[in-house]
């Protein structure tokens, strides 16, 4: 007799449950028919004016894109740069390789202060007293003396290759240029006033290559030199030398 008076009290309470599951699909079946219909509407919108969609997505993006940008914070930018010509300062905190495998170089020029030292056979027109040396250094006074090489014979094929050249924390490198027409890459390394130049040098590795090459040197004198005749340093000293050393390592550097 209890068990039955409990089951008539649960029974009225199975049957609010079942108006309210019944209601609440009822519910979702209008919100259903509702969200299809507006969304039918707002296609049926876009499509008619996609035009202004458009010039409402740019908008946006613009906004983004200008929200972005003058928010502070650290950016990382990459991509490519077309210039004429161009000027930096390396501030690393160690050297760093700037020109590595140029090959075949048709001439080579560079100013500046800087000690030159060729081995092996020369011959030389301006100053035939080199044509019995075995062996030549040169000291570039100032940073408006010059050197040249190139292959003696202009018809064969060059030799001369720039292996590396790398560049010591705060070495300013200045007109940075490229000439396609005539294959000519220039720039000029100068110092900055935070340049240690006592412990800190640009250096510079070429190759010579196995045949002859031709030498000019301006503002120069001779270091070492055992041949009583001196020539005319304030004239351009012309040579030839087929080097013994097929290496040479240059330091400084620096206009």
């Amino acid at each position: 007799m209890a068990s039955r008076q409990k089951a008539k009290h649960k029974f009225p309470n199975f049957i609010k449950i079942r108006q309210l599951l019944n209601s609440l699909k009822t519910y979702l079946t209008a919100l259903f028919v509702v969200s299809t219909s507006v969304l039918k509407r707002l296609l049926r919108t876009i499509s008619n004016h996609k035009k202004l969609l458009l010039v409402l997505l740019l908008l946006l993006l613009l906004t983004i894109v200008t929200f972005a940008a003058v928010v502070p914070g650290t950016h990382t930018f990459e991509g490519n740069i077309i210039f004429q010509e161009m000027s930096f300062i390396y501030n690393g905190e160690q050297s760093k390789l700037f020109l590595q495998n140029i090959r075949g170089i048709k001439e080579l020029e560079n100013e500046g202060r800087q000690t030159l030292t060729f081995t092996g056979s020369f011959q030389s027109e301006t100053w035939p007293e080199l044509n019995q040396l075995d062996s030549l250094k040169i000291q570039l006074k100032d940073s408006e003396s010059r050197w040249i090489i190139a292959p003696a014979n202009l018809q064969a094929r060059s030799d001369i290759n720039l292996e590396e050249l790398r560049l010591q924390p705060n070495t300013k490198v200045s007109g940075l240029s490229y000439d396609f027409y005539r294959n000519q890459l220039a720039f000029s390394l100068q110092s900055s006033s935070k340049l240690d130049l006592k412990s800190n040098q640009n250096t510079l590795e070429l190759y010579l290559g196995e045949q002859p090459i031709k030498v000019i040197v301006e503002g120069y004198e001779l270091l070492d030199s055992k041949s009583p005749n001196q020539p005319d340093t304030q004239t351009p000293l012309e040579f030839i030398v087929n080097p013994n050393n097929k290496k040479l390592v240059l330091q400084h550097l620096l206009c």
